[in-house]
């Protein structure tokens, strides 16, 4: 009986669930709400400007829907705060909560009307939102009549159509054509570039972008005034002749717009056709009447509670849960000021209580003592209700009125009294308890608008107070509503604890209630503040088994801890608060279904809204708990990511499909909300619902602007948000029509409705889509069908006969994950100007398929004659790929095959468009330019088979990846350091959101910063919203923010010693950079960051030069060294003292002809430049990089020596991240933010101990190095554990954390003994993931060291395991044979790959381990190598040496001898000549060790060891730690600039030796490099600025390597060594930093930054000695011929060339380059001038040769000086000499061409007009002498013009001279 009641209910109920009101009744609509927000200030025109806007409005709908509807009655909702006023009444049923218009205060300026939709096509939408401003027609020009725009948004609302305009993408391609997107296309307007500041706006013509075919961003399309097209409404309805919405016939199928997206192609007109209202009406055939209006006042707040307390609810403890919740309504949820009774009922009613007025506590108690304590009785729940009327009547009408109604039984006279309550006016709240509740319950709460929900029986579930706390009043200021900010239940055992946190933000804690219950005894309640402090005062309730404690006035802001402590029951702790105060909206949640009834297999959707305000609150982690009638619960992760179940990505609004059906009757929801540091909260945002700008009008051929929009809403700029807890009752829900168990699969995957498409090349086209799910989007689907068609009908209407694209590669993802597919079209015309349209279904592993996607399309648009003919036969062929492949690293050597044949087809291309070019040009022009692109094509098909090798190649240890436009696994690192300060993390969070946006921007929406990572020191203190790292390091930081070299030395900068165009290592910023107490000196944080990325991750250059901030122009006049030229300012000396400044203008140096060096540049404070960025970012204006039309290519800037000229916009283009990525159409999405903070070490050794570890004493050597790695390198603290494998895999130690030298040894004696069996690499790692998970939670971090000597070929099968389980791979390669794989494991890990050979002499073993201190130590904690040594000895032979230990180390100094044979002789001597006895000898291992107590002597120290064998080989290794933590020591890291290599391409060696950050000069620093075979090669490194080292003095040591022997690994080690006097720590400024601003000019005045530190300038200290070693890991090299080969390698560039005029002569000095790049000598020179400086780089050859018959080359890297006198030169009205060298050598090979300098021909003229303003004080002799110096250059000048012209008249032609 009872299930065909709930069937009949359902079938009443069934529909979307919508709190609106509104009836159509003959055509009308009724019953609409429009309601005036409280916030809104008193304003009777407001209210009539309402009933204009709807009276104007219902004619224009009544036109527009061919005279259907029209707008009968409504209400207008005006708040309790304005006048009452007589003809002002009381609401029924009307509230906020079921207003379909709010009209509330604007948000900075943004009047934009809009509406709130979240559903699909076709349904209803939520609220229209208007301001004002809006109302009060202040926004008519740009938004149109009032009336249209409220049909606009009526459309949205009623019957759920979509805008067809874009603001994201406002012009899309038809035929290869660019079009506006509107609706309908005959809507007429011209493109104009708009481009506004401040509050004006200007206009000029679009600019077609070369590459897509489409406008520029700031094109908009300006539509004419006048027009004779009737349609769309959704577009224009501001248009006046638009009346109409688009129809079938109208519609505009092509253009992007969320209509067409949304509604899979269909017009609003066939949208609106489908809906019941049209079903429902037809066309009236008279005038419909005017709208009529009812103004309604809210009234004080009237509740009623009706509670049941018949028999039935003494069952389960249901009386005393229904007392606890009545309690916790009475005494928080329910506002002062209203009227509360109390009723309860059985067979039936009793009044407890008259209506009271809430004033004070002492109501609330008194309201509490009436609740009922005895259940007993039948149950009637009408007498209950008609009761309530009763105790309403005698204080206020009952309309308006609310009752809240909660029972568990079943009345079977339930509708008995439905007139009466439909009569009343009063709204029902209905709880229902337990199964058996009255199934008509929902119906009460239907008819009344009231709010309907369940609690099961559960008490652990808290849903009965979960269901009170949520009956706060929907018409009451937000400020005054009770916020649930945690609900939690838990059943606990013996003397279990219930443990946990609540935040509590800054816009709530204002009358903060923590509210605990329990079921059988008081439990311990512990409450301690976010201070620490406990808090007491709990009120006890015994009887109702409850204690609560409020918090007084405003509770503090942060976490707040509890403990309750309790055996054998159920505790449940409820938290609610209010805002903190009234002008601050707090953090809302609320939340519903879609649907009050579900009938399986229908799914229903759960929305969970989050806002401040109107503001949207994104990426909050929300998840959705969802208890069944038997009590199960269900919990989703609600997404605001705009798939799915979500509508619009980034509204705040978050939703999910649900699915999880288990049987039938009611379900309960709630949600519960997270704000973590990641949280954003977004404001002023260009609403996806609303009615559109409209930028200005075309009249009478003239183009009239609108006012602009305020500047925050072009992009979405969002503000940090604090942490913050949230839980929210979304109501009940009842199901029907499920199966008993099992329940079969009849839920498809979800519709994908984001399918985006992207053209790469010209046949390449890019999917991506987020992942459907089996079910829904849950699970995982089976496959994807892709077909694709030329007709976008075709393919919507019969998917299944288009052209099916191959996806054999495409394996799907989890749901909500990012699909990415790219593919070629196959079977299909797609050729210039082709439309090509792709949609997609998803299926299930039922093979149930979803339906058919959003249709995406590419428009090919190729920039080329038509006449093009196709490819030749030599295309490399490209196999069908997706780029989400499951096999390592495929992914990238697919796509990149692909792009080799894309590459060559476009080369091809090129070559037939400059064959067309330069037909009529020169023929050198024509055959260099068609050579370059043959050779270019041939190079990239050579390319092909390297691949692989490609896949490992690059030595830069950062983790970024670059995906769909952003940067993802961005680390910024804060240095141990810098002292604890939260604000620092704020702020770089800050700096990363403000430079998305800046570099977006500058990069023409290509790049953005998607992710990042902040790296947390273990010294701040452990947070909960910190988790542990996986693969990030300090090793792999990006941005690492440290302390300054010197106090006050805080200059930004990024460590860049690469050539142009490469990957720089990290950026470094101090302290006080990142909060912004540098600001004034190098500008806003978020162009700083954009200014250190792009020499970061570009390897560009600073276009400033503060050695050279001056030169002589073409102009002939000084100019400063800028980009572009068109940045203004003044030249000027600048110099304080004390209190005052003093300017004057600047002098010439009579040396150098230009300014002295006290003159600066100091920029005008207003400009309009908008270039460069790597100048001074700092400036408004700059928004762009330096392109090839702006660039300054006569500056002496960095960029122009490193790059050849070229400015930075081209180098950047020419990199691999600019080939991946094209302009976004829409804005990138915020950067979302991890917080990982560094905790202890954890780390495993997985050591081989396979039967080919007995051969060439490898065990043994294994064992010597393990011990010095456990007794020396691991730091104190960390946890170590060891496995052994070879075919099989045991543990020889758990984890143990190091504390003393007890654990070291412990450890050392668990070492593998014998060496047997074959080799398992994965067995060992396996086992590894074991001992570390016995210890830790995760495996996130923790390291293993993995040691193997043997070949594996199923070492493969667990790379995916090893990459998905976040452990860090060391990867040490013992041997020729180790195994290959592995090395993709550390790569792809983060780790580092070491080799050894056999040759135990070069202590390969032991500097491998000594290389594995912890990346994220303290540098104070990590060991460090002073000394590595081998020897090969015969019997009673010494090896005799000396190390040095300097003051910055000697804590925990160790010695370790070990040899092959017999114990050796050990001797060593401190530096006080002191024999040092003590060592420990092993014999077993064949070693000995000596640990120095204390801190290490200073010195030198001395040692003789003599060999006992008459084969011996002997090794020293020495480390030590730094001697103090306060004075960084002096360290030595290497690297190779390659992980991998092909011959013969040459390597580079580099080696940084400093001290902290600080660079050392002058030190002695050799490679050695040892081949797989054993072979050493010796290598001396140098850091002149030439050849392989990019700059000179910078503490960077370089040179080539080519001395390949064979292929396999090498292995790097390099020795540091300084002598007396010789080396030197550098104070100099680093390269590549911002620029310093010394100060602006404002309104003609310089006003001073504070100047640099004393410190700054180029200073250096002499060190003393010091010695160091280090490793520098493994790299491989391939393709090394077995046969002898001819000389491969020319001269390295020269980079250093400089030219200096001595009079007529000109004196070149460089650094001499090699035979082989940097090593031999040179045969001879080539030297060529020109006047012109791109002939001469770009036509080297025939720019005129000087004669060097008499320059005979030296050695590499000596210093070469050349004098000539250059004469005449070709070019007329030349200003400068430029001048540039190639070298040649024996084979006749030639190196790059050099550098260009240049020197110029005449005087540069200094500023001839100095302001006045800025002098100080010149007086007349000044000027006098200024005159005569005048005269005498321009003297000069003619002079020298003559003496050019006679030359240059007597030369025949230009040759060769001397």
């Amino acid at each position: 009986m009872k299930s065909s009641v709930f069937i009949l209910v359902l079938h009443l109920l069934e529909g979307a669930l919508s709190n609106s009101l509104i009836q159509l009744n003959n055509n009308g609509y009724e019953g609409i709400v429009i309601a005036i927000d409280p916030n809104v200030p008193e304003d009777e025109a407001l209210i009539q400007q309402i009933k204009d806007m709807v009276t104007e409005a219902s004619p224009y709908l009544f036109e527009a829907t061919e005279k259907r509807f029209y707008f009968k009655s409504v209400s207008i909702l005006i708040p309790e705060n304005w006048k009452t006023k007589p003809d002002y009444v009381k609401p029924k049923l009307e509230t906020y909560k079921n207003a379909d218009v709010l009209v509330e205060p604007n948000q900075s300026g943004n009047d934009e009307p809009y509406t709130e939709q979240v559903g699909k096509c076709g349904e209803k939408g939520e609220k229209i939102h208007f301001t004002p401003d809006f109302l009060a027609g202040k926004k008519l020009k740009q938004y149109g009549p009032q009336g249209r725009v409220f049909v606009h948004e009526w459309a949205h609302l009623q019957w759920g159509v979509f805008n067809e305009y874009n603001n994201d993408e406002k012009f899309y391609l038809s035929k290869g054509k660019p079009q506006a997107v509107r609706c309908s296309t005959d809507i007429t307007g011209e493109r104009r570039a708009i481009k506004c500041q401040g509050g004006s706006c200007s206009e000029g013509r679009c600019r077609l972008n070369q590459l897509t075919g489409l406008f520029e961003k700031e094109c908009e399309f300006i539509p004419h005034k006048e027009q004779t097209v009737k349609t769309s409404i959704m577009f224009a309805q501001s248009i006046d002749s638009v009346v109409g919405f688009c129809t079938k016939k109208s519609h505009n199928k092509e253009a992007p717009n969320m209509q067409n997206q949304k509604c899979n192609l269909r017009s609003t007109w066939e949208v609106i056709s489908d809906s019941e209202d049209f079903k429902k009406t037809a066309p009236m055939t008279t005038n419909p009447p005017n709208p009529t209006f009812s103004l309604l006042q809210i009234g004080p707040r009237v509740v009623c509670l009706v509670l049941d307390k018949s028999g039935s609810m003494s069952n389960g403890d249901r009386l005393n849960r229904m007392n606890q919740a009545g309690k916790l309504f009475l005494l928080q949820t329910v506002e002062d000021g209203s009227w509360v009774g109390l009723v309860m009922f059985d067979s039936r009613a009793q009044v407890q209580s008259e209506l009271r007025q809430i004033q004070s506590g002492m109501d609330r108690d008194a309201l509490t003592k009436s609740l009922p304590t005895v259940a007993s009785g039948g149950t009637s729940i009408c007498s209950g209700l008609r009761s309530a009327f009763t105790v309403i009547r005698k204080k206020y009408p009952t309309d308006g009125s609310e009752i809240v109604l909660l029972t568990d039984g079943e009345d079977s006279t339930i509708s008995g009294c439905f007139n009466e309550v439909k009569q009343s006016g009063a709204i029902i709240h209905t709880v229902a308890l337990g199964p058996s509740a009255a199934a008509e319950l929902e119906q009460l709460s239907q008819m009344t608008g009231g709010l309907q929900t369940y609690a099961s029986d559960q008490a652990q579930n808290n849903g009965l107070i979960d269901a009170f706390g949520a009956l706060s009043s929907g018409n009451g200021a937000i400020s005054q509503r009770s916020i649930q900010l945690e609900s939690k239940g838990s059943t606990l055992q013996n003397l279990q604890w219930m443990n946990g946190t609540v935040t509590v933000d800054s816009t709530v804690g204002k009358d903060t209630l923590f509210l605990i219950t329990w079921t059988k005894q008081q439990p311990q309640i512990f409450l301690w503040d976010p201070s620490g402090t406990r808090q007491n005062g709990f009120v006890v309730d015994s009887a109702t088994k409850m204690a609560y404690l409020q918090i007084p006035d405003i509770a503090k802001v942060g976490i707040w801890k509890y403990s309750l402590q309790a055996s054998s029951q159920t505790l449940t702790l409820t938290v609610t608060s209010r805002a903190s105060s009234a002008t601050l909206p707090p953090i809302t949640v609320t939340s519903r279904m879609n649907k009050d009834t579900g009938k399986f297999p229908s799914p229903l959707i759960v929305y969970a809204d989050i806002r401040q305000g109107t503001s949207p609150i994104l990426r909050a982690s929300v998840t959705a708990v969802i208890e069944s009638a038997n009590g199960k619960t269900v919990t989703l992760e609600l997404l605001d990511n705009g798939a799915g179940a979500d509508a619009t990505k980034n509204d705040g609004v978050y939703s999910r499909y649900f699915t999880a059906y288990d049987t039938n009757g009611r379900y309960s929801v709630k949600i519960r909300a997270l704000g973590g540091i990641n949280t954003a909260g977004q404001t002023a945002v260009s609403q996806p619902n609303g009615a559109m700008y409209m930028p200005g009008w075309i009249e009478n051929g003239e183009i009239k602007l609108n006012p602009p929009r305020p500047e925050n809403n072009k992009t979405n700029v969002q503000k940090k948000q604090a942490c913050f807890s949230r839980t929210s009752s979304g109501g009940s829900f009842v199901a029907s029509n499920v199966p008993k168990s099992p329940i079969p699969d009849l839920f498809p995957p979800c519709q994908i409705t984001d399918l985006r498409a992207k053209i790469h090349g010209y046949s390449l086209i890019n999917l991506t889509w987020t992942a459907p799910g089996d079910d829904y989007d849950h699970g995982q689907a089976s496959k994807y069908i892709v077909r694709i068609s030329t007709s976008i009908l075709d393919l919507r209407d019969k998917f299944n006969d288009s052209v099916q694209v191959n996806t054999t590669d495409l394996i799907p993802k989890e749901a909500t994950s990012e699909e990415i597919f790219v593919f070629k079209p196959e079977n299909i015309t797609f050729e210039n100007g082709t439309d090509l349209f792709i949609a997609i279904k998803a299926v299930d592993k039922a093979n149930l398929e979803s339906e058919i996607s959003n249709i995406a399309r590419v428009s090919l648009f190729i920039p080329l004659p038509p006449e093009l003919p196709s490819p030749d036969a030599t295309y490399v062929p490209s196999p069908n790929i997706s780029i989400n492949s499951t096999i390592p690293g495929i992914h990238i050597l697919k796509i990149m095959w692909r792009w080799i044949g894309e590459l060559q087809l476009t080369l091809t291309s090129t070559e037939i468009i400059f064959r067309s070019i330069y037909t009529r040009r020169k023929t050198r022009y024509k055959k260099s330019l068609l050579n370059i692109l043959r050779g270019t094509m041939r190079l990239f098909r050579a390319l092909a088979s390297l691949l692989f090798l490609h896949l490992l190649q690059g030595s830069n240890a950062s983790l970024v990846q670059l995906n769909d436009n952003g940067y993802e696994d961005v680390i910024i690192a804060i240095d141990p350091d810098v002292p604890e300060d939260g604000e620092i993390i704020e702020q770089i969070k800050a700096m990363v959101i403000a430079a998305s946006t800046y570099l977006f921007e500058a990069t023409e929406k290509r790049f953005f910063f998607k992710n990042v990572s902040i790296l947390i020191p273990e010294t701040w203190e452990a947070n909960l919203q910190y988790r542990r790292p996986k693969h990030e390091s300090y090793k792999h930081a990006d941005v690492i923010v440290a302390p300054p070299t010197l106090p006050g030395q805080d200059e930004p900068y990024t460590r860049q010693f690469t050539e142009c165009g490469a990957k720089a290592e990290y950026i470094h910023f101090t302290p006080d950079v990142v909060l912004g107490k540098k600001q004034s000196e190098y500008g806003p944080l978020g162009r700083l960051l954009v200014h250190e990325w792009a020499h970061l991750r570009w390897g560009v250059f600073d276009e400033y030069n503060e050695d050279q901030p001056f030169y002589s122009a073409k102009s002939k006049k000084i100019e400063a060294t800028r980009c572009s030229a068109g940045i203004s300012g003044t030249n000027s000396v600048y110099k304080c003292q004390g209190g005052s400044c003093v300017t004057r203008s600047c002098r010439t140096d009579s040396t150098t002809k230009l300014y002295e060096k006290d003159c600066q540049f100091f920029p005008d404070k207003v400009q309009t430049e908008k270039t460069s960025i790597m100048f001074m970012q700092s400036i408004d204006s700059v928004v762009d990089f330096c392109n090839e039309k702006n660039h300054n290519q006569e500056a002496p800037s960095l960029q122009n020596l490193k790059c050849n000229f070229r400015s930075t916009w081209e180098v950047i283009r020419e990199s691999e991240d600019f080939s991946r990525a094209t302009p976004m159409t829409g804005p990138p999405s915020p950067p979302a933010f991890s917080l990982l903070r560094i905790s202890e070490r954890i780390v495993c050794l997985v050591l081989d101990k396979s039967g080919s570890m007995s051969g060439s004493n490898r065990l043994n050597r294994m064992n010597q190095a393990a011990k010095h790695f456990l007794l020396q390198t691991v730091e104190n603290g960390s946890w170590v554990g060891m496995v052994q494998f070879d075919s099989s895999a045991s543990i020889k130690s758990e984890l143990i954390q190091i504390r003393s030298d007890s654990e070291r040894d412990a450890l050392v004696k668990s070492l593998p003994t014998q060496a047997t069996g074959g080799t398992s690499i994965c067995t060992g790692i396996r086992t590894a993931f074991q001992v570390i998970g016995k210890v830790a939670s995760q495996l996130d971090g923790s390291e293993i060291v993995l040691l193997t000597d043997g070949e594996d070929n199923t070492a493969s099968v667990c790379i995916d395991e090893v990459k998905e389980s976040g452990v860090i791979i060391h990867f040490i390669a013992l041997g020729p044979s180790a195994d290959q794989a592995v090395i993709q494991m550390s790569n792809e890990t983060g780790g580092n790959h070491f080799y050894a050979s056999d040759n135990a002499e070069n202590n390969g073993l032991i500097d491998a381990f000594a290389a594995l201190t912890s990346e994220n130590a303290g540098l104070s904690q990590k060991s460090i190598q002073l000394e590595s040594k081998g020897l090969k000895l015969t019997n009673d032979a010494w090896m005799n040496d000396t190390v040095t230990i300097d003051s910055t180390v000697g804590k925990d100094t160790f010695f370790l001898v070990t040899w092959t044979a017999q114990p050796p002789s050990i001797s060593l001597w401190d530096p006080s000549g002191t024999l040092t006895a003590g060592f420990t000898q092993d014999t077993a291992s064949q070693m000995a060790y000596l640990r120095i107590p204390g801190n290490a002597q200073v010195g030198t120290w001395t040692y003789s060891l003599q060999a006992k064998a008459n084969s011996e080989i002997l090794a020293i290794t020495i480390n030590s730690r730094a001697a103090n933590s306060s004075v960084p020591p002096i360290t030595v890291s290497a690297k190779m600039n390659k992980d991998t290599n092909s011959f013969p391409s040459p390597m580079i060696v580099y080696a940084e030796v400093r001290q902290g950050y600080m660079p050392i000069l002058g030190a002695s620093v050799t490679a050695v490099i040892e081949s797989n075979s054993g072979n050493t090669e010796v290598l001396e490194l140098l850091d002149n600025g030439a050849a392989a080292d990019a700059f000179k003095d910078d503490g960077i040591y370089s040179r080539y390597f080519t001395g390949y022997s064979e292929n396999g690994r090498y292995s790097l080690k390099v020795r540091a060594y300084a002598g007396t006097n010789s080396a030197r720590r550098s104070l100099k400024h680093a390269q590549s930093r911002a620029a310093y601003i010394p100060g602006w000019v404002v309104n003609g005045e310089i006003k001073g930054n504070p100047p640099r530190p004393e410190a700054d300038e180029n200073t250096e200290t002499i060190l003393e000695n010091f010695s160091r070693t280090a490793s520098g890991g493994a790299f491989v090299v391939s393709g090394f011929p077995n046969s002898p080969f001819p000389d491969p390698y020319p001269p390295s560039q020269i980079t250093d060339l400089d030219a200096t005029p001595e009079g007529e002569d000109v004196t070149l000095t460089w650094t001499a380059p090699g035979e082989d790049f940097d090593v031999g000598k040179v045969q001879r020179y080539i030297i060529r001038i020109s006047g012109s400086m791109i002939d001469l780089r770009d036509n080297f050859d025939d720019a005129l040769q000087v004669n060097t018959t008499d320059l005979l080359p030296k050695e590499a890297n000596s210093k070469e000086t050349f004098t000539f006198k250059p004469g005449n030169i070709p070019e007329e009205n030349a200003t400068h000499i430029f001048i540039a060298i190639q070298s040649v050598d024996k084979s006749n090979l030639t190196s790059k061409v050099s550098n260009i300098a240049q020197v110029a021909l005449f005087i540069p003229q200094a500023d001839p007009n100095p302001d006045e303003n800025h002098s100080s004080g010149v007086n007349v002799f000044t000027v006098v002498l200024s005159v005569v110096i005048s005269i005498v250059v321009v003297s000069i000048i003619l002079s020298t013009i003559i003496c050019v012209i006679k030359k240059k008249n007597s030369s025949s032609r230009p040759g060769t001279w001397l």
